[in-house]
């Protein structure tokens, strides 16, 4: 909903321009990289080092945008979100960035934490209210 007015989308090389920044596909045979371009912030040469909420923000979308792809697609989510950074639960390594953490609490449910903030996704029994909000008071929320 985020991308509906003033975007440009480009066929030919798979790719969105929000403005802000462009998301481009790469089909690698049974698999899709998805690459994020932002250019760096005014004075900066690079992102080396700067923390962005929005980089944050769009890593997030793009690690629950994986999990839900390759572990729960057509499955219902359930997701929980607290404005600062909880614990993060013993469990699979899913990714980790500069800012962010994410791991997996079972194989339904995955938690980032960083920048401030943890959102917790859930599929299948994991997208129960009473579980995910279990979960959140387990993980100190």
């Amino acid at each position: 909903m985020i991308y509906l007015d003033d975007v440009v989308e480009s066929e030919p090389d798979w790719s969105l321009d929000t403005g802000a920044g462009r998301f481009a596909l790469e089909p690698r045979g049974e698999q899709t990289v998805v690459r994020v371009f932002r250019a760096p912030p005014e004075g900066a040469t690079s992102w080396e080092g700067v923390e962005d909420a929005v980089n944050d923000g769009w890593t997030t979308f793009a690690q629950q945008l994986r999990f839900y792809l390759e572990r729960h697609p057509g499955q219902r989510r359930g997701t929980r979100v607290a404005e600062r950074e909880l614990t993060l639960p013993d469990g699979e390594e899913w990714f980790e960035t500069g800012g962010q953490r994410g791991v997996l609490a079972d194989e339904d449910t995955l938690v980032v934490v960083g920048a401030g903030r943890t959102v917790v996704s859930g599929y299948g029994d994991g997208a129960d209210d009473d579980a995910l909000d279990a979960l959140m008071v387990l993980l100190g929320g």
